[in-house]
Formats: structure tokens, sequence, C-alpha cells
């Protein structure tokens, strides 16, 4: 008889992606690409805002464990050893890319389908722009 394993910790969690901003500004010096336990963004930013003198805001969450895929693809705009990296146009892009249909698969599960609509006509248009 086999053993059944236990089931991945990659598939319990979320990778976040956070803006961080000092003082008065509005735009970031820096985003921090991380990861926690599925459903508990918002306690990990808390407890890192804690900790730090910057403003944390959430961009975007993704579930699962990609964390280190993210990470390696923007390795050139990593600004120190960690999970910091420069807020370049195109990873500001992806973020809200993510950020989008994230929404658009809340609205989904929601059933709010004239919201899904113009969603989806919405990242047509963003696609159809970026081939110009």
């Amino acid at each position: 008889m086999k053993k059944k394993s236990a089931p991945k910790i990659e598939n319990k969690r979320d990778t976040y992606f956070l803006s961080v901003t000092r003082g008065k500004s509005k735009r970031p010096y820096a985003i921090k690409i991380g990861l926690c336990s599925r459903g508990k963004v918002n306690q990990r930013i808390a407890n890192l805002q804690t900790g730090s003198v910057d403003r944390l805001r959430l961009m975007a969450v993704v579930q699962g464990a990609y964390e280190r895929k993210f990470q390696r693809k923007y390795a050139g705009y990593r600004l120190n050893k960690g999970e910091f990296f420069k807020p370049a146009p195109d990873l500001l892009r992806m973020i809200a890319t993510l950020a989008d249909l994230g929404k658009l698969i809340d609205q989904l599960e929601h059933q709010d389908t004239e919201q899904l609509i113009k969603g989806l006509e919405r990242q047509q248009q963003l696609v159809v722009a970026e081939q110009r």
C-alpha cells in the first residue's frame, strides 16, 4: 500500500507584491516580492509595517508560491540581496496586470458578469495598446 504524501506547502501560499514609499511621496522607491501563508497577506503586511518607517501598500496577490520565480525573472532590478526591487516600468506593468486579473477572478467568483465583461474589455484594450 502506497503512502499518501502530504500536500505541498506551495499550494497553501500566496505571493504578494508591495510598494514601498517614504515620507509624503506616492511613488514607490522599492517593490517587495514576498510569500506568506494562504489568506494571511494582510496579517503579513501588518507585521512588516510594524517594523518599518516606510509605507507599505499591497499591489497584487497571486495564489501559489511563485516568489522565487518572480525574483529570478526581475533579478536585474534587485536593490539588495533581499526581496526588494527597483520599481522598473516592466515590473510595475506585470504587477498591474496581475492585480487586474485578480479583480476579474474575484468578480467571476461573485458572478458579477457586467463588471467582468468591462474588465475583460479593458484587458483587451491594454493588450492591443501594447502592440503599437
